[in-house]
């Protein structure tokens, strides 16, 4: 057992470098070895670092209710330079084992700042369930001196999987085991892969938004103020074949493969890489504080790059629907709402992503809240197509019901459909405080499509400064519905759209539904078609819910 810390009356702040530095030099000076790691545990938000502590400079601090809120967070540079000063300060060139028990952290850009600190790092590229890892992993340590650092990682990862089934969490799951000795080899594929983009952008351009579109995305959020903008690096490059840049691909692939010696995921998860990265889908949501990255030198000019060629589109070529009756069609079935719009002839080439959303005339006050969205397909045909099953997403607490809006996507091969659900949440302190601020929660739900059956389940919480965790919430608090509501002038705004339409915060009490609309009830569904730039046109069709036993 380490023997305790000297008391400080104020507190340490974790969010600094000289706490982590102060650690390892106590660590490694009480208790030398031959092979030594080092783990961090807490919230995780990928490159913009871990924490945060609840305090900061020493000072805690506390919410309306006297609980402590999110402080200072360890950013990539405050771990580098506090690992660095703590393993020089006795005499250790570098740690053989560095892990990451928090969200998000298994990215290009958090490798990148490790790769001199560690030989080998654990991490996850998905948010972590609340349980986290199971340090009984660590048993595997006792007795023997023989264990590597590969070894205790796969047992690491081993463990955290067979935790996560005994909780039911593991649909979703990820953890890598990187071998940052070969990380070199990884940076040069990724500089060769980038070059000839970065050459000539422009014709690269759709075809590198379409791969983004089709990655696997990690923290993800039909709130693009609130997603983490983070993609799977694997899914990404395997995505570019077909540009001219086959043989760079097969090479970054192949030291991708080296870097990530062991991997354990889920079942919604089975496509993960091992290996993430930022890239916002447009210069609107990208963080200015990752241009001050110097890790990454090539990913962040391809970025900037990328992101100022989709801002330079010609006006003639923005993304555009022909807004001619004539060519849009819509037809309600047995199945639900179809929608079929044509593009514009000169935008056909920039478009890359079609999304119907969808919404409903909310009666308590009359107003237009949208509900949910999903993803149309662009055919060949120079159309785009969309489909709505014209239900809505209940979630009651055995007292009231409200509804949800709603993210959905499938895994075909797997039948797996996908929700992701932005909410509010309230502690029941915070409810008797007009000022208290409503915390951002996603709720994140895994579904069998052949039984219907919720495979998962988890509500993650993501603080002021973007870190995300499990929520642990207050029964007698509030989960406020997020929806979307239509303003005078077109533009959509996340809002709660009463207080009435809250719910007890219990968790394991609440249930949900997918309810099909009554009958007469007016359905408002808008297809949205976006160009690399992130320029947008869209199409609205309105229609009501026939009877159920006339349609087809």
């Amino acid at each position: 057992m380490l023997p305790p810390l000297k008391s400080v009356e104020q507190g340490l702040n974790m969010g600094d470098a000289d706490t982590l530095a102060n650690f390892i030099e106590f660590g490694l000076s009480n208790f030398p070895a031959d092979r030594t790691g080092l783990i961090f545990w807490d919230h995780g938000a990928g490159w913009p670092g871990m924490g945060p502590d609840e305090f900061e400079d020493g000072i805690p601090f506390l919410d309306a209710s006297g609980e402590y809120i999110a402080g200072d967070i360890l950013d990539l540079l405050e771990i580098q330079t506090g690992i660095t000063s703590g393993l020089s300060s006795v005499a250790v060139e570098k740690l053989d084992l560095i892990g990451f028990d928090a969200c998000l952290m298994a990215t290009y850009e958090v490798a990148a700042a490790m790769a001199n600190l560690a030989d080998f790092m654990v991490a996850s590229e998905e948010l972590e369930p609340g349980h986290g890892w199971d340090y009984q992993s660590l048993e595997i340590l006792n007795g023997t001196s023989d264990v590597t650092a590969e070894e205790l990682g796969s047992h690491i990862a081993k463990g955290f999987q067979s935790q996560a089934q005994s909780f039911d969490t593991d649909e979703n799951i990820t953890l890598s085991i990187l071998d940052l000795t070969v990380f070199d080899e990884f940076q040069n594929s990724i500089a060769n892969l980038l070059e000839p983009l970065l050459s000539d952008p422009i014709p690269a351009a759709p075809s590198v938004s379409r791969s983004l579109n089709i990655a696997s995305r990690f923290g993800s959020s039909p709130n693009p103020d609130q997603d983490s903008h983070i993609v799977d690096l694997g899914n990404f490059v395997e995505e570019l074949a077909g540009i001219g840049v086959d043989s760079e691909i097969e090479q970054t692939l192949n030291a991708l493969n080296k870097l990530v010696v062991n991997k354990v995921a889920g079942i919604a998860s089975k496509r993960a890489s091992g290996l993430s990265v930022y890239f916002p889908q447009t210069i609107d949501y990208l963080d200015v504080d990752y241009l001050s990255l110097d890790v990454v030198p090539n990913w962040k000019e391809f970025l900037e790059t990328f992101l100022e060629v989709g801002q330079a589109i010609p006006e003639m070529s923005r993304a555009k629907l022909d807004q001619e009756v004539t060519s849009t069609e819509y037809y309600i079935d047995g199945d639900g709402l179809t929608i079929t719009a044509s593009l514009g002839s000169l935008s056909q080439d920039t478009i890359t992503e079609a999304i119907l959303y969808y919404g409903v005339i909310n009666t308590a006050d009359d107003m237009l809240y949208f509900v949910g969205e999903e993803p149309g397909w662009i055919n060949d045909d120079g159309t785009v197509t969309a489909f709505y099953d014209l239900s809505i997403l209940t979630m009651s607490d055995g007292f009231d019901t409200s509804y949800a809006y709603t993210y959905f996507s499938v895994d075909e091969d797997e039948n797996l459909y996908f929700f992701d659900i932005p909410l509010g949440y309230m502690s029941s302190d915070e409810l008797e405080n007009d000022d208290a601020p409503i915390h951002d929660v996603e709720l994140s739900l895994v579904i069998d499509g052949d039984t219907s059956e919720i495979l998962s389940e988890v509500y993650y919480e993501v603080d002021e400064s973007g870190q995300w965790g499990e929520l642990m919430a207050d029964p007698e608090g509030a989960i406020f519905p997020i929806l979307q509501m239509e303003n005078d002038d077109g533009s959509l705004e996340w809002v709660s759209p009463s207080d009435s339409m809250w719910l007890y915060a219990d968790l394991d009490e609440l249930t949900y539904s997918f309810e099909p609309l009554q009958e007469g009830v007016a359905v408002i569904a808008d297809l949205y078609v976006y160009d690399y730039g992130g320029n947008s046109d869209y199409i609205t069709i309105e229609t009501t819910v026939p009877d159920h036993n006339t349609i087809n």
